[in-house]
C-alpha cells in the first residue's frame, strides 16, 4: 500500500453529541479520513479510522437544498456524520471510501492493547490500538478523534 491522498476538499462534519456542523478540510488516504480547520493543513482537528468502518448514505438524514449527508460507522469508534455540498461530491466521497475501507480492512489489526507509558515511564496502559501495516495508532478510547500517538507513517 502507498501512502497518498485519494481524495480531498471540503465537508461538513457534525460534531460529536452537539448539533453543531463545521467545515472541515478533509483528506482520505489509504488508511484513514484527516480532517483539518483549513485547506493549508497546518491545524489537523482529528481523524478517522477506516478499517472495520462502514459508510452510507444518511438514513435518517434527508438531502435538504445544497446538504447531501453520508455517516461513517465503525463498530467501536461509533458514528461521524457528514455532509457535502452537491451529490456528486457525497457519490465521489462514498465511493472512495468505500474503495478505501474495503483495502485496509484486508491487512488492518485493531483493539485493546496495554502500553508501557505515562509520566514515570513505567506505568502499563490500556490503549485502543490499529495496525494498518503501514503505521501503529494507538488511543486513549475507540471514540477519540486524534490519536495518542504514531508508530511509523
Amino acid at each position: 500500500m502507498f501512502l497518498y491522498s485519494y481524495l480531498i476538499g471540503f465537508l461538513y462534519k457534525r460534531a460529536k453529541n452537539s448539533a453543531v456542523w463545521s467545515k472541515r478540510y478533509c483528506s482520505l488516504t489509504d488508511q484513514k479520513l484527516t480532517y483539518y480547520l483549513e485547506r493549508d493543513r497546518l491545524v489537523m482537528k482529528g481523524e478517522i479510522v477506516l478499517a472495520g468502518a462502514s459508510v452510507v448514505e444518511s438514513p435518517t438524514r434527508a438531502h435538504t437544498r445544497n446538504q447531501w449527508f453520508f455517516n461513517i460507522n465503525h463498530p467501536q469508534c461509533g458514528t461521524r456524520e457528514f455532509y457535502a455540498r452537491t451529490r456528486k461530491r457525497r457519490s465521489q466521497w462514498i465511493e472512495k471510501l468505500t474503495e478505501v475501507i474495503r483495502e485496509v480492512t484486508k491487512v488492518a489489526a485493531y483493539g485493546k492493547l496495554k502500553k508501557l507509558g505515562g509520566a514515570n515511564h513505567n506505568v502499563w496502559q490500556e490503549r485502543w490500538c490499529i495496525c494498518t501495516g503501514r503505521s501503529f495508532d494507538y488511543f486513549d478510547l475507540p471514540t477519540d478523534n486524534q490519536s495518542k500517538g504514531t508508530i511509523g507513517k
